[in-house]
């Protein structure tokens, strides 16, 4: 049975001037339990997902492995590609249409706690917001997301493979390869940016889209505080308070952890994001320049892959 929500004395407590942020992050908190309505609906839509895909996901990915390329797989598996690349844009428009669904009744369930709160049903939170609080409860360690990741590798394998070659030639490049400024290749390290190379790494852990998003994001800061404490306890009498992190350099610094994370499912976790997170946060404000820029960084590794030291010398050329 599914429990009642939170008592309604709760929310009239609030001032009306701070509603919006308050309620929501009391909703945003109880609807993520298990005994929650919108939690169960979304774990029964990831049963029906399952049930639906997870089979084909499987033959697929059969297919996939019996071939040795992807035009081995034209050749002798061509019904089985097209029924692969339609069933990926089912699954595709299957999961965005429950998350539309699932957006517009919470912005209604909102609307209804606002107006028994205040009186008032205009303190609903941005659409983008919402939409990020129904990403988090269709995209938990379930049966949906594994199938739907599942699914993503299978039909982008060739761009997996592609970046899993550039970053082995790569892997072992220092930051002076990369030409990072001498004043960020923190050479009296022995692993540079260690700590932004596990980050980049932890993105495996995470299942949300706006979370694998927001990590992109900070690994700028994480960049920041590598540079902070190496100044801080290995050349402590060096002034660093002049060091700034040029965009320039800042583009040198993520393609060597990239290079060094060696994580070949970059393109797999960029699909996600790209597909499930609101443009808003993609395209605008200081969000979106570091997650372009990171994602710029692998397009560049990319690009250079058949020839890493004449691209690289590209980089140092236009920094002379």
């Amino acid at each position: 049975m599914t429990r009642s929500f939170t008592d309604p004395n709760e929310f009239k407590k609030l001032r009306v001037g701070t509603f919006s942020e308050k309620v929501f992050s009391l909703i945003d908190m109880e609807l993520i339990k298990r005994d929650s309505f919108f939690f169960e609906i979304a774990q029964k839509f990831g049963d029906l997902f399952y049930n639906k895909y997870g089979n084909q996901a499987n033959e697929h990915e059969k297919v996939m492995k019996s071939a040795n390329s992807f035009a081995e797989i034209v050749l002798e598996k061509s019904a089985s590609m097209v029924n692969m690349n339609n069933t990926y844009k089912k699954v595709l428009k299957d999961v965005k249409d429950f998350l539309s669904f699932l957006k517009d009744c919470l912005i209604e369930f909102i609307k209804l706690v606002s107006i028994s709160a205040t009186g008032d049903s205009s303190l609903v939170p941005k659409e983008r917001t919402v939409k990020r609080l129904a990403a988090k409860l269709v995209f938990g360690r379930n049966s949906c997301y594994d199938t739907l990741w599942m699914l993503i590798r299978l039909q982008h394998k060739e761009d997996e493979k592609r970046l899993k070659s550039c970053l082995t030639k790569l892997k072992h490049y220092t930051p002076k390869q990369f030409h990072v400024d001498d004043d960020f290749c923190l050479k009296k390290e022995e692993e540079p940016y260690q700590q932004v190379i596990d980050s980049i790494n932890y993105l495996e852990t995470f299942t949300n889209p706006y979370d694998k998003f927001d990590l992109i994001v900070r690994i700028r800061k994480e960049i920041v505080r590598c540079i902070d404490e190496y100044y801080l306890f290995k050349e402590p009498t060096k002034n660093s308070d002049k060091l700034q992190l040029t965009a320039d350099t800042l583009m040198a610094v993520y393609c060597y952890c990239l290079a060094n994370c060696c994580n070949e499912k970059m393109r797999i976790h960029q699909v996600l994001i790209e597909e499930f997170v609101d443009d808003h946060y993609l395209k605008f404000g200081e969000e979106g320049y570091y997650y372009s820029t990171f994602m710029g960084a692998i397009d560049f590794l990319e690009s250079i892959s058949d020839n890493p030291e004449a691209g690289l010398n590209q980089i140092g050329g236009r920094k002379a």
